[in-house]
């Protein structure tokens, strides 16, 4: 069932009169509470950990809900025997990590891990990072459920570079025996592994240079058998991990990668003078017949401005230029069960220091028949960085993904963001820290192109989010998410680095929030009241809430409407940008209709998140005028004032006003008026020209005096009636007030 509740309000803001108040009114978006959704017992596994040969294994538990969640624990040793912990409250958005060391008793100094709680499914996130800080290794052991299997084949790519060594562990999380066949090249393996079993397997026996295809089978359940794959080099510091990934879960021809290294980091990166990375690009066809791949890369060079002049302060102001490229790479064919390198850093050559860069490739055959392997690597092999290929499409994909990040000792956490489409992709992020929460405006990735977000230079850079709101400069941790508006068209990771130490973590987790997304649009203030000849651009805010309660905004989304239109074009205008045009005195109503996505979970399998398109129309009455003038107070009344007469004074707070009565909150209107008598004037009196007055921002104006001063007075029953026309910086108001004058009372429109 698709929840998506819409309760719309769009109201214009008129640049020349109500600039200051779009801005406070957006600084007060508020994205919607959702009702809670059902919780279940949820239970994820995460293959492998190990505390030997010196290394450690730190457990990163996330929780994503807006309310404490209880975790259990259990961890089994190689052999399969299990030991549970105590259970683990998480905190709401927050992320705590285990020490395994900490808590492992004797005997369970390796083996894999269950995580069980009871909530909204993936609501938890968790993987294993695996390191020795002597060594400056680090690789990780990630979470697999069942959206990660299809079927009971896995496929990976391991490469050895020289003198390192490749593990696979294997682990059975069901409740059977299973066997297993293992191929990696000359290789093979057939062997039992009991419930709950984990086995380490090294891969290169037979000393291998060529990167190689692993192949694993097992005669279980789809999910019975996880694995992680690992590579080390422990004299030089070289670490990488290698993903099996069953090629069923694949729904495209495509393959992606978010960010890889080339060429000269970043000096801001702090990796050691002469530093120069590689990037070898691994594809496997893992089908029976020939396949031809394409292979592009988009990145990103940034060169430095100065402004005009010679002087020192032209230098230090200086802009920095963005300018994002898509370059075709190679294409080759790879034959059934090969496997073919191609290095990017050769295709990047000479193009200058690049900031980000990301990888595509598409293939002429079946989802499913490529697999690709990714590692950024320095020529000393002390710093290699692994990124996920991954089919954007795939099963265990969905709208977005939630990680933790920390600034603390040392590490630096940037997202890496990647559309894998050739039309301009929408994403959200919000960065929470202990005690706040940080939305900077929606993202707009080009075609291909990928982006970094750094957390710690948009923390430096005092930059406020859409609110007004910063991430403070202590603040050294936290969670952020992200969320694309069109499923299955961005792939995102978070990449958290210790130079100094040579290790690194990477999280690239998709959480399968769907059904639950809550979006709405509005705009500020409301109501919107312009003068004739006045405009302003509609400021349109689209808020949207996924199923964990996290409130994403994406500012000034106007322009992205499909069509604006008007009811009364005599009255105000509106341009194909929403740009409106106060006409005419009057009422119309303006409206932006948005493009927008009604998300659900495809029957009959419910695997799949997709969604039907229409239009959100947004109505906005707009007032052009003022319409009226009313008086709203008495602030006095009583026998005449002036000297030498009789009669009755009467002062009153009177306020411009639109058509429905409401006031036409517009500060520095000047407005005058002209009372004439007509047959009705049994006190004689004569026409009045009352004096200019000028409005506040409420559209009032106090103490404005009406009197009856004449020598008639008093006259039993005697009155005067007379028309009140009004006008604001000499034009006419549509409407007069009826004024009765007598002797002992005043009625304006009979107030």
């Amino acid at each position: 069932m698709t929840r998506q509740l819409r309760v719309a309000v769009l109201s214009g803001v008129f640049l020349l009169s109500s600039l200051a108040m779009v801005r406070s009114a957006q600084a007060q978006v508020t994205p919607p509470v959702l009702s809670s959704q059902p919780t279940s017992d949820q239970m994820t596994n995460i293959p492998y950990f190990t505390l030997r040969d010196g290394m450690s294994s730190t457990l990163t538990l996330q929780n994503l809900a807006s309310t404490p969640t209880k975790v259990t624990l259990t961890i089994f040793n190689t052999e399969g025997r299990a030991h549970v912990l105590d259970p683990i409250t998480l905190d709401p958005h927050s992320f705590k990590e285990v020490q395994l060391a900490d808590v492992a008793p004797q005997g369970f100094d390796s083996g894999n891990i269950e995580v069980a709680f009871n909530g909204i499914t993936m609501v938890v996130t968790c993987q294993v990072s695996i390191f020795s800080l002597a060594e400056r290794v680090s690789f990780e052991s990630r979470e697999q459920d069942m959206m990660d299997f299809e079927s009971t084949n896995l496929a990976g790519i391991v490469s050895l570079p020289k003198g390192a060594d490749g593990f696979l562990a294997v682990t059975n999380v069901s409740k059977n025996t299973l066997k297993y066949q293992l191929t990696a090249g000359s290789m093979e393996k057939t062997a039992t592994l009991l419930p709950r079993e984990t086995r380490l397997i090294k891969l290169n026996e037979n000393e291998r240079v060529a990167p190689t295809l692993v192949k694993l089978q097992q005669n279980g359940l789809p999910g019975d058998l996880i694995t992680t794959g690992y590579v080390l080099n422990l004299k030089n510091g070289y670490s990488s991990s290698f993903f099996m990934v069953d090629p069923g879960i694949m729904r495209s021809s495509v393959l992606a990668g978010a960010h890889f290294r080339v060429g000269q980091p970043d000096p801001s990166e702090g990796f050691p003078e002469g530093t120069r990375f590689s990037s070898p690009l691994l594809l496997a066809n893992v089908s029976a017949k020939p396949v031809v791949a394409h292979v592009s890369v988009d990145y990103t060079v940034e060169n430095k401005q100065d402004s005009k002049g010679n002087d020192e302060d032209a230098k230090n102001n200086s802009t920095t230029v963005s300018k994002d490229t898509v370059l075709k790479v190679k294409d080759l064919t790879i034959a059934p069960g090969d496997v073919q390198q191609v290095e990017l850093s050769d295709a990047l050559g000479g193009v200058g220091q690049i900031a980000e860069a990301g990888v595509d490739i598409a293939y002429d055959a079946a989802p499913g028949s490529v697999i690709g392997q990714l590692t950024s690597v320095d020529q000393s092999g002390d710093y290699a960085f692994v990124v996920p290929v991954k089919d954007p499409e795939g099963m265990s994909e969905a709208l977005e993904g939630g990680y933790p990040w920390t600034l603390e000792n040392g590490t630096t956490t940037v997202l890496h963001l990647k559309n894998t489409t050739k039309d301009i992709q929408t994403v959200g992020v919000i960065i929470r820290y202990a005690g706040g929460t940080y939305i900077p405006d929606g993202f707009d990735l080009q075609p291909y192109q990928t982006i970094a977000v750094d957390i710690k230079k948009l923390r430096d850079s005092k930059q406020p989010d859409g609110q007004g709101r910063l991430i403070p400069s202590d603040a050294t941790q936290g969670q952020l998410v992200w969320m694309q508006q069109t499923p299955y068209t961005v792939i995102g990771r978070a990449e958290g680095t210790d130079v100094a130490a040579g290790t690194s973590k990477s999280f690239s987790c998709i959480i399968g929030c769907c059904d639950y997304f809550w979006s709405d649009f509005t705009v500020s203030p409301d109501p919107m009241n312009g003068l004739v000849g006045e405009g302003g651009q509609f400021a349109v805010t689209n808020i949207g809430t996924d199923c964990f309660g996290n409130g994403f905004l994406w500012y000034n989304v106007q322009a992205k409407a499909a069509s604006w239109s008007t009811t009364n074009a005599a009255v105000a205008t509106v341009s194909s940008s929403g740009y409106a045009y106060c006409a005419g005195a009057g009422s119309a109503t303006v409206s932006g209709n948005f493009n927008d996505k009604n998300y659900y979970m495809k029957p009959p399998l419910y695997s799949q998140c997709v969604y039907s398109a229409f239009i959100y129309p947004t109505p906005s009455p707009v007032n052009v005028g003022p319409y009226q003038v009313e008086p709203v107070a008495d602030t006095g009344h009583g026998p005449a004032l002036s000297n030498g007469c009789a009669g009755w004074y009467r002062y009153v707070t009177n306020q411009i006003q639109n058509q429905n009565g409401s006031p036409f909150a517009h500060a520095g209107i000047i407005m005058n008026d002209v009372v004439d008598f007509g047959t009705t004037n049994q006190l004689g009196l004569s026409p009045i020209f009352g004096n200019p007055v000028t409005t506040d921002s409420s559209g009032n104006w106090y103490n404005d005096l009406y009197e009856v001063c004449t020598s008639k007075c008093p006259t039993p029953g005697g009155e005067s009636d007379a028309l009140q026309s009004w006008t604001y910086n000499n034009l006419g108001l549509p409407h007069s007030n009826l004024v009765i004058y007598k002797c002992g009372s005043i009625t304006i429109d009979g107030r």
